[in-house]
């Protein structure tokens, strides 16, 4: 589904990429939130996130843009005794967030500070998870295969400057996400509702 998800992204891309008014690129930046929030486990998610961007501009001070990032994350936790034995459950996988967020310009000076809000949406694949029991004879390691994905929809908020103009554009900017939670994962901790990173984009 993601490589389908992809394809039909950056094929969107080139088509729009031949209109005056529509700007391709590269966002990324880190989050200041795990990708879990777990009461018992501990996290080693990625931090960074990366993809490519579209923004469509309707007039010189409204434009809609989409991006399509992309987060690897690991979790690890679930401490217990099973049968007098320690055990821990490691899950790691991938994520891909589309948000599409409305964008409104201010003013006409070399930095143009904008705000945006719009629907948001994460999918995890190619999750992998594993239980381990230690002090089990040699240990005992069970691999859960490859798990569903999982999709979760959410809200983003944004707001930022375009910075001035030397050679491609750029932009800086603040974002925060609002998730429902569907999903917990096989070591104890739940997607976490609220992500906020700073994130730095170029268009050309």
């Amino acid at each position: 589904m993601h490589r389908l998800l992809f394809s039909n992204l950056f094929g969107t891309l080139a088509v729009f990429g031949q209109f005056q008014h529509v700007k391709l690129g590269v966002k990324g930046g880190g989050y200041f939130t795990d990708f879990y929030n777990a009461r018992n486990s501990r996290t080693s998610s990625g931090q960074y996130t990366v993809g490519p961007s579209v923004e469509v501009f309707l007039r010189k001070d409204i434009s809609i843009e989409a991006n399509a990032l992309f987060r690897p994350y690991s979790t690890a936790g679930g401490f217990g005794i099973f049968a007098n034995n320690i055990t821990e459950v490691m899950e790691k996988g991938n994520s891909l967030e589309v948000p599409i967020l409305f964008k409104k310009y201010f003013g006409n000076g070399p930095v143009r500070p904008f705000a945006g809000i719009g629907p948001n949406i994460r999918r995890l694949f190619n999750r992998e998870s594993t239980f381990t029991c230690y002090g089990c004879g040699q240990g005992v390691e069970v691999r859960d295969g490859k798990p569903k994905g999982s999709t979760t929809l959410g809200g983003t908020v944004a707001a930022g400057i375009e910075l001035p103009k030397f050679g491609p554009r750029w932009t800086l900017e603040f974002r925060y996400s609002l998730y429902q939670v569907k999903y917990t994962s096989l070591a104890g901790g739940k997607e976490d509702q609220h992500q906020a990173g700073v994130f730095l984009g170029i268009t050309f």
